[in-house]
């Protein structure tokens, strides 16, 4: 079996949680080190000594380092653990389209530290498209996931579901302009044709940006598992609305939460969704036996609400069917797995 050190984000309870959970699953040999806790705390250069210090103390010498994004590691810090550690396969698995301010792929600073790992996985794959026309040779694609223990169906009561419940329901932040332009005025659309709606996560640009009309529907509550699950359950319709739908397999980790608590995914048309899952082709009629749903346009977005709305019993298969595939293909154990397979730590090691 593997031994594994993890270094990432583990204080929002949410991705650096659910890797750890599932490499304990797959019984193998976990420990981690909050960065940005330390580099928070501490700051950039004592942040730095912290983490080391905490490597040193390791009782045993990991197998794999598996950096999550790692934007707080300097890389002498890297090269520090890689010489610490010399047998171990120094990874990173990154979570986003953008570096520290860029894309990422057009950050000079962003291909440099790239060099530093064994391997460099993106959870976008057309992130590492873009990073492998660099001529890195080290980057693969291995994409986000569901963990079934906080994102499958949750019980829940009168009051939660009355809290939760809404024909429609979006999760995710409002304000970032630059990075979701279509966003607000998508949703705004949503509200202006009449539909029960309720948007859920923080917003991060002043009110005067935010059109009146979808100021009434905003909770400015932050909603992750357990309760992000009963959200997707009590809602009929879970949107999803993909900052850069032209990027190849740019969506939302959102999809597999979504669909592995049951809920009814209805989505921008991302490019490379149908690679994932069955869907429904621009013109073509939503069919029963779909794994989620795709809008092409605004007004095709109203049309397929109208219907999924209409037609509880195609909407309700379509959940079911999505909720089947993720549980089956797109959990973290399944990623696990592929990671230990792709940077060649074979089963005999383990």
């Amino acid at each position: 079996m593997a031994r594994f050190l993890l270094l990432g984000n583990f204080t929002d309870l949410q991705t650096g949680i659910y890797i750890h959970e599932s490499i304990k699953e797959l019984g193998h040999t976990v420990d981690y080190i909050d960065i940005r806790r330390l580099i928070t705390e501490k700051g950039l250069d004592d942040g730095q000594a912290q983490i080391l210090t905490y490597a040193n103390q390791l009782g045993y010498k990991p197998d794999v380092i598996l950096v999550l994004k790692g934007l707080e590691l300097t890389n002498d810090t890297l090269d520090a653990l890689k010489e610490k550690f010399p047998k171990a396969k120094l990874i990173n698995w990154y979570f986003d389209i953008k570096g520290r301010i860029d894309d990422a792929w057009k950050e000079l600073a962003f291909l440099e530290m790239v060099k530093h790992y064994d391997t460099f996985f993106c959870s976008l794959r057309g992130v590492a498209g873009e990073l492998k026309k660099q001529d890195l040779k080290n980057v693969s694609f291995l994409g986000e996931a569901c963990y079934p223990t906080l994102h499958c169906e949750q019980s829940f009561n009168f009051f939660q579901e009355k809290k939760y419940g809404a024909d429609v329901s979006f999760v995710g932040s409002l304000g970032y302009m630059e990075i979701h332009p279509d966003r607000l005025p998508i949703l705004d659309h949503v509200v202006s044709e009449g539909f029960d709606i309720k948007i859920w996560g923080p917003v991060v640009c002043e009110y005067k940006y935010i059109p009146k009309s979808v100021r009434a529907h905003l909770t400015e509550e932050l909603v992750i598992n357990e309760r992000h699950a009963i959200l997707c359950q009590t809602s009929l319709i879970n949107l999803g609305l993909d900052a850069n739908p032209k990027l190849d397999g740019s969506f939302s980790a959102r999809i597999y939460r979504i669909m592995a608590a049951g809920g009814l995914y209805l989505s921008t048309n991302t490019k490379g969704l149908s690679d994932f899952f069955k869907l429904n082709a621009p013109g073509e009629e939503i069919t029963a036996d779909q794994e989620l749903v795709v809008f092409y346009d605004k007004p095709d977005l109203i049309k397929k609400m109208d219907f999924l709305l209409e037609n509880d019993d195609i909407r309700e298969s379509i959940a079911k069917n999505g909720q089947k595939v993720v549980l089956a293909k797109h959990t973290f154990v399944h990623r696990i797995d592929e990671l230990l397979r792709v940077i060649d730590y074979g089963r005999n090691k383990r």
